[in-house]
Formats: structure tokens, sequence, C-alpha cells
């Protein structure tokens, strides 16, 4: 029945514009779902899953944050001050969560506990750009994009939602302001087309800080790599709404 498997994850304390107790309660309805999903936490917010309830089909993975790849390659990122943007929220520790999006989807890929042939990844607050659906309609949403049944197009290429025209200039500087060709909540496909864009998400990431001194938004890097590696992505148009599910 299941098609792909939904992968997010939430560690805690990397954006000071909302609390744990506030990403839970827009999360209800993904950990409510009924189709299989991975959940990355860190270790505080394992401890504290209890306060969860028992998300249904769900394998927790508990990871250490100070593992990630982007940890100890931006040690040195110099002139991280040049990024523009929400200081509360944009720091350094959310951008490197950001980017590790496609670390966490290579892990998930390589294992595929539940067996599908697809994956999708679905940020863990994303509920927030559409709040007038219910926690039941947003786990039907959820349920939905697991079941159908996979696109051609999704079997060659990254599925991905886009905002931005992806042929007009950069707003700002493509390093130190965010740029939203692609939404960052959305993305999937099967697992040798999201390792390829996880190689190729992690070789920019490494030379934007070797060359520049900093990290950028996830959703810069990915239309970086879009640049050199168009035939990679498969966009469709949406919006920062419910668009970004129902018309995956």
């Amino acid at each position: 029945m299941w098609k792909r498997t939904i992968v997010s994850a939430f560690i805690s304390g990397r954006n000071c514009n909302r609390s744990a107790a506030e990403y839970l309660q827009f999360a209800r309805g993904l950990l409510d779902a009924k189709c299989p999903k991975i959940i990355f936490v860190d270790e505080q917010t394992a401890s504290n899953l209890g306060f969860w309830g028992k998300p249904v089909q769900c394998k927790i993975i508990v990871v250490d944050p100070n593992k990630f790849y982007l940890t100890s390659a931006t040690g040195a990122t110099q002139n991280f001050f040049m990024i523009n943007g929400n200081k509360e929220k944009d720091s350094l520790e959310y951008l490197i969560l950001m980017c590790n999006k496609t670390e966490f989807m290579r892990e998930v890929v390589a294992t595929n506990p539940f067996g599908t042939e697809g994956f999708v990844w679905v940020d863990f607050g994303m509920k927030h750009v559409c709040p007038k659906i219910s926690d039941a309609e947003y786990s039907q949403l959820i349920e939905m994009l697991a079941s159908k049944p996979l696109l051609d197009e999704e079997l060659r290429s990254v599925r991905i939602a886009r905002i931005w025209n992806l042929e007009q200039q950069p707003s700002g500087h493509v390093l130190y302001d965010v740029q939203w060709y692609f939404a960052g909540g959305v993305f999937g496909g099967t697992a040798a087309t999201l390792v390829e864009f996880a190689d190729k998400v992690r070789a920019k990431c490494l030379e934007i800080i070797d060359t520049h001194g900093l990290l950028t938004w996830e959703v810069n890097v990915w239309y970086l790599v879009w640049l050199e590696n168009k035939e990679l992505f498969s966009a469709y148009h949406n919006w920062h709404d419910v668009r970004l599910l129902t018309n995956y």
C-alpha cells in the first residue's frame, strides 16, 4: 500500500522563534499519520518522547548534532556575519540543521526499514504554512503523499517544490540573502537520485565554506546545485502553503 516513507527531523533549540511545544503542535498530524515515518531527534527530545504520545508506524532515530559533518566543517566560518535574514532564527546552528536534510535522507534510503520505493522529506513544523487545515486533515494529506503511485519523473530525478521562476535572476546576493527558488519543506525521490542529490549538496556546502568562509540556507545551496545539474531536478510549482503537499 505505502509507496513512500516520510522523513523528518526535530533538533531542539535550533530555532529561537518557536518552542519545542509549538513544533510538537505543528507536527501532531504528521505523527498521527498511519503511513511509514522516520523522525530524527536529538537526545534531549528523545528523553521527552513520552510527551508526544506514541507516533503511529514511526521509527525514531536519535542523533548527535555535534557529529553532523557541517558542525566540524563550519568551525572556521569567519564570514558568517555576512548572512542576512532573521538573526534570531538564522543562526549557524540552524543552517547546519537545514543543510543536513539531504544527509538524513541519505541515511534513510541506505537502511529503508519500511521497504518503500520512494521517500519524501516533510519539515517537522511544515503545518505552520497551512494553519487552516485540522490535524486530521493534515494526517490525511501525509497519508495521501505516502500512498499515491510514484511519478515517472520521481523515478529519475528529485521531485522538489519550487516557488520562484528558476530562470529569473537571484534577489540580492545568492549566498547572503535567502533565495526562494525552492521551498525547503518538501522534496523526495528514489534511493539513487536522493543519494546523488545528497552528494552534490555536501560537495557544494563544503565548497561554499572553503571558498567564502560561511554557510548559507539549504534552499540557496539547492539552487546552486540546480544551476550545475538541472537534469537532476523535477520541480513542481507551489507556494508556502498546502500546495507543498497537494502538488507533489
